[in-house]
């Protein structure tokens, strides 16, 4: 795991990845602590090695569990301390109770301030008890305030005693250092002692809560220390429904389908393969109740995935063979390994454990083509058909059908965040995906800024620029500090030849800050605007803050070029290239450069090597040619005037060089 970072730019680091990895095996089902046991140490007095014994397997608390917090207190007010723990996996809190030997006594103590904190957090109590020996010993407790990770133990002071049954001195150290002898004590005994009383009063235990009889006879039974049995829920309604993904599947016969557009009502998607004997059964039973499905209005499509196993030696024509056996009357096909990929990405995003898929699986779909059940395993027609019937329930039956157990909501429950699922898919290049889940994700939530600004983001990926500027303008007017939306639509404004109006919206971004790409654009803006001086300005700017930016070193290069200053032009470019081997634009300006001092050779040279990294460059093809036409070289320059043309036939100083040629009667065709 690699350190915290320092600050919030840090992040950028390899901290939240190697956090995120983190997460992402204990998904799987990894344990965080690496299923490392427990330990427990006992304090064995000696002042001589060993001052600790490992007492973990005999003590019992050698658990395997995810521990994070521990808290001790007498719960059953028996005279010793018991256990609370919290794990960071099931079991989310353990119970583990304290039995004292016979003939073991304690000692219990409440502190309260006075002209001190009322909790008296700090003080210490020192105990001198008499053994049955004659020996003195002594005890020292203090009084604390959080003990462990998140965690606060009894703020009652306890003296295991043992065999001592006489005490000789209690002394009290308040904070700040006042001291207090009590006397009067006695073992097997609680106290509560105030500051500045100078005695102890007999301390009644706090009652419990009552406790349901039969809750409270479970509890009697003690339980062994172990592990609960593993238990993956069979079936999982979902309180809050998810859009269906795109998915295509191939028919029996080869024929690609778009299953998301076939879906008009109810249907069940079902994963079976022809090797698997709970499928057998599975698609036996829904084929004997065909007609109860029906007529309660649900489709079937049921896609194969043979072939798709390595592990598994089946493929199509045993799937043709299994069905062709059972007749089943419903929609088949061959599930795609992209089709199971797209239902894991939402399974692993709508679960916190993210177990992969196995044959049968299946998935209720409305028909608003929104996942509303998931099934691992066989479902019963029975089941299958309750479900149907509630696909219309309320929001709040949804959510008690969702919950495995019965209680009250601390807080409205949370929906589905939709934005993680379709930053997945972006991410992982379905962009289509991404706004199906944007767009329900915006009306389910149409005053939330960044979900327009998200949603015009997508919008200009796929190509449909005029929806993504109305996004981002709702974005601005739901937040008109909003810097993404706000640098977005000024990008979208530069890619549409407007400049002016991008111009105003990069200064209204860097209002609230600067960051090396917005002070980029920015200069890119005042550039096309004419605003020069500003541009070399804010290029500078940017170069301060990212001193290895060689598209900013290009761009200031061309201005200076501009400005007539070329050597400063010359530096600009040739740290560019420097910096980015691969700039064609920094080598291709250098070029320019060269040619216009005279020096065609070395301007040939740089073209060519700029053509060798951006070959498809209208711009360099036409450049190189008018080098290679001042040379001499008139076929030459021919040549790659028409390749010019060819990548850009609106290209009209490549064209108008390209009909200078030929008129000229220096081109035979």
């Amino acid at each position: 795991m690699s350190r915290a970072p320092e600050t919030v730019d840090s992040s950028r680091s390899g901290y939240v990845d190697a956090f995120r990895t983190v997460f992402d095996l204990h998904a799987k089902g990894h344990s965080f602590s690496g299923r490392e046991r427990h330990c427990a140490f006992l304090n064995t007095g000696r002042s001589e090695s060993p001052r600790f014994a490992n007492v973990s397997s005999v003590s019992g608390l050698d658990l395997i569990d995810d521990g994070r917090g521990l808290a001790a207190v007498d719960w059953d007010h028996d005279g010793d301390l018991d256990l609370w723990t919290t794990n960071r996996t099931a079991p989310r809190v353990r119970f583990l109770r304290n039995d004292l030997p016979p003939g073991s006594h304690t000692l219990q103590l409440k502190l309260q301030g006075a002209k001190v904190n009322r909790d008296a957090i700090g003080a210490r109590a020192t105990l001198v008890g008499i053994a049955p020996s004659g020996e003195r010993i002594t005890w020292l407790r203090t009084v604390r305030a959080g003990e462990g990770f998140l965690s606060q133990s009894s703020r009652w002071l306890h003296f295991g005693l043992g065999e001592i049954e006489r005490i000789e001195s209690l002394v009290i150290t308040w904070p700040g250092g006042k001291r207090e002898e009590i006397s009067g004590i006695e073992v097997d005994a609680r106290y509560l002692i105030v500051e500045g009383s100078k005695r102890a009063q007999p301390a009644v235990p706090v009652s419990r809560v009552p406790v349901p009889p039969q809750l409270a006879e479970d509890a009697a039974a003690v339980s062994p220390v172990s592990a609960p049995p593993a238990r993956t829920p069979r079936r999982a309604v979902l309180a809050g429904r998810v859009p269906l993904p795109q998915l295509e599947y191939r028919d029996f016969a080869g024929q690609p389908r778009r299953l998301r557009r076939e879906i008009r009502q109810p249907t069940l998607i079902n994963l079976w393969a022809s090797w698997c004997l709970a499928c057998d059964g599975e698609l036996r039973e829904l084929t004997e109740r065909a007609e109860d499905l029906a007529a309660a209005g649900l489709d079937v499509v049921a896609l194969s995935v043979d072939g798709l196993d390595p592990e598994a030696a089946t493929g199509s024509e045993d799937a043709r063979r299994f069905w062709r056996r059972l007749d089943p009357p419903f929609t088949v096909g061959f599930a795609q390994r992209e089709l199971l990929t797209k239902l894991q990405w939402v399974h692993d995003r709508l679960f916190s454990r993210q177990i992969p898929f196995a044959v049968p699986s299946s998935f209720l779909i409305d028909a608003q083509r929104d996942l509303a059940v998931f099934y691992r395993g066989p479902v019963s027609t029975e089941e299958l058909l309750a479900d149907v019937r509630r696909l219309e329930a309320r929001a709040e039956a949804r959510r008690r059908l969702a919950t495995p157990f019965a209680g009250r909501w601390l807080a409205p429950p949370q929906g589905v965040r939709l934005t993680g699922l379709a930053q997945r898919f972006w991410d992982e290049g379905y962009v289509e995906d991404a706004l199906v889940y944007l767009d329900r994700a915006v009306a389910e939530q149409p005053r939330d800024a960044s979900l327009w600004t998200s949603l015009g983001r997508v919008l200009v990926e796929t190509g449909r620029l005029d929806g993504a500027e109305d996004a981002y303008r709702q974005a601005l007017r739901l937040d008109p500090e909003g810097v993404d939306a706000a640098k977005n639509l000024a990008d979208l404004y530069m890619a549409r030849g407007r400049p002016s109006d991008a111009l105003a919206l990069y200064l209204r971004a860097a209002e609230q800050g600067h960051n090396v790409e917005l002070l980029y654009n920015l200069a890119n803006a005042l550039a096309a605007d004419g605003q020069l001086d500003d541009a070399r300005s804010r290029y500078r700017q940017a170069l301060e803050i990212q001193p290895d930016y060689a598209a900013a070193y290009n761009n200031l290069g061309a201005l200076e070029l501009r400005a007539g200053d070329t050597e400063a032009a010359r530096r600009s470019f040739e740290r560019a290239l420097e910096l980015d081997p691969k700039l064609g634009d920094a080598a291709a300006n250098l070029g320019l450069m060269a040619a216009a001092a005279g020096r065609l050779e070395e301007a040939g040279d740089r073209l060519r090597r700029a053509l060798a990294i951006a070959p498809e460059s209208a711009p360099i093809r036409n450049n190189l040619g008018v080098v290679l036409l001042r040379q001499g070289r008139t076929g030459e320059a021919a040549e790659q005037f028409e390749k010019a043309v060819a990548l850009d036939p609106d290209y009209a100083d490549a064209r108008s060089n390209l009909e200078l040629v030929r008129s000229q009667g220096q081109l035979e065709h």
